[in-house]
């Protein structure tokens, strides 16, 4: 089947990150509130809220390619990948530099580099469906 790695990749990370951005909301509302500054816990929600956005995203790129092969659906899936490492991940790091005690020189200019990654994998998202309407 076309585009069957594509499937495959989607749904099952988008599986793992769903389970971790559930995982990273419990850690966050009862581990994290009396151990790190209000600021970071703000920083780690958001790069949690992200995860868990861009999970779903992940598994409806998982069925577009699944049901409509003709697409961008592994560019999708690859900048929203992307996105999850750098901007997530960037944040998760910076706002637990203080628990974990080391913290990554320059990492915050991570964070916009997966926020660019996010919107090009919801342009390819939109070029995709465009490709379904025009096919």
């Amino acid at each position: 089947m076309k585009g069957s790695r594509t499937v495959w990749h989607s749904l099952i990370w988008g599986g793992i990150f769903a389970g971790l951005s559930v995982l990273g909301g419990a850690i966050g509302s009862h581990l994290l509130k009396e151990k790190i500054s209000t600021q970071a816990l703000e920083q780690f929600q958001t790069g949690n809220q992200y995860l868990q956005m861009h999970a779903f995203a992940l598994l409806i790129t998982g069925l577009g390619a699944y049901l409509f092969p003709a697409g961008m659906w592994r560019r999708c899936f690859i900048f929203f990948l992307a996105g999850i490492l750098l901007f997530c991940g960037s944040l998760f790091l910076i706002s637990l530099k203080n628990l974990i005690g080391f913290s990554i020189p320059g990492i915050h200019f991570v964070t916009p580099m997966g926020g660019l990654a996010f919107i090009a994998g919801w342009v390819c998202f939109v070029v995709s469906i465009f490709k379904i309407r025009l096919s």
